[in-house]
């Protein structure tokens, strides 16, 4: 492998942080019995920003647009919201697309809740448990 390729690889990859959102899923669950919370699903919009549904996978045809949230919760088969964790590669200026990303939750109608985890002062199951109460409305 050239170095040139080398380095591009080294400056696109990220911590792989598949372990900790099963572990922040799994707390969620039992934290809030009575909810769904589903890692990685997708969420399905057409080409004019509008909400179509969410689902596990993209069929092979669908030829709609799809954003992949860290994490969705979902209330008696109703989309309530998503979290999103931002690691380091988010704080990184001129990288990746988050204002976007957060302006796109915003049109599509769907609470975006962000943990940035360079800003926590707390621990993450903490933030994590603040953000799904105010998605669902619990104080």
């Amino acid at each position: 492998m050239s170095k040139k390729n080398n380095q591009a690889k080294q400056h696109f990859s990220y911590k792989n942080d598949e372990q900790e959102l099963v572990e922040l899923c799994q707390f969620i669950r039992d934290a809030f019995p009575g909810i769904t919370v589903e890692r990685e699903w997708c969420i399905f919009y057409d080409r004019n920003d509008n909400y179509l549904g969410f689902g596990k996978t993209m069929s092979e045809g669908r030829i709609t647009r799809f954003r992949t949230p860290d994490v969705m919760i979902i209330r008696n088969k109703k989309l309530v919201g998503c979290l999103e964790l931002d690691g380091k590669v988010h704080d990184e200026a001129g990288f990746g697309d988050t204002l976007e990303r957060n302006e796109l939750y915003e049109r599509l109608g769907i609470p975006l809740k962000v943990i940035t985890k360079s800003q926590m002062s707390i621990s993450i199951f903490d933030e994590a448990y603040k953000k799904v109460s105010e998605l669902l409305g619990v104080q």
